[in-house]
């Protein structure tokens, strides 16, 4: 996968290709469905990286041969913004492994940092929506707790999911989208 994404963005930009990766989010849910959701059109996007994060496009051979492509944000003009999955990680490496509550305390962190970022007209906006990727059911109840206490109005999806590092209990994702004006809730 990551070496594909990686080619066919050389292939489109060549060498500005580093510049181009947008926000995303690839995760194994349970089950056998393939959910792919997409957001494409002429408007030039602009991306965004988290200060206290290696950008992924970045990080050492021990992530796989080819370093995964995303930026933590993306943003489109002053209709949308998404923030990528994101998880217990400082630099590149993973912070917090066996506990759910610190790993759930640092994406926390890392989600509010992309969140300041996310100004659309000067002004700090409320996102719309979110999902919250849950390595084991067992955690479900106190992630959801933690989640809706700090967000209590989000609209949240729930899913049980294969996070790409195996020390890692929890990653999230949140998106902003407004029309004419006015934010779709």
């Amino acid at each position: 996968f990551n070496s594909g994404r990686r080619l066919a963005f050389r292939n489109k930009y060549k060498n500005k290709y580093i510049h181009k990766f947008p926000a995303a989010t690839g995760i194994d849910i349970l089950g056998d469905k393939l959910i792919i959701i997409f957001i494409a059109g002429k408007k030039i996007p602009t991306h965004f990286e988290n200060e206290k994060q290696i950008p992924s496009y970045k990080y050492p051979i021990k992530y796989g041969k080819i370093s995964p492509s995303f930026a933590r944000a993306t943003k489109i003009e002053n209709i949308f913004y998404f923030i990528s999955g994101t998880a217990s990680v400082q630099g590149h490496q993973s912070m917090n492994a066996n506990n759910i509550a610190q790993q759930f305390k640092l994406t926390n962190k890392n989600l509010r940092i992309m969140l300041k970022k996310s100004k659309i007209n000067g002004k700090k906006n409320k996102f719309n929506s979110a999902v919250v990727y849950i390595r084991d059911k067992k955690d479900f109840k106190l992630i959801s707790r933690l989640f809706k206490r700090i967000y209590p109005r989000l609209k949240t999806n729930y899913l049980l999911a294969n996070i790409c590092r195996s020390e890692l209990d929890i990653e999230i994702e949140m998106s902003f989208y407004q029309k004419e004006g006015r934010s779709i809730k």
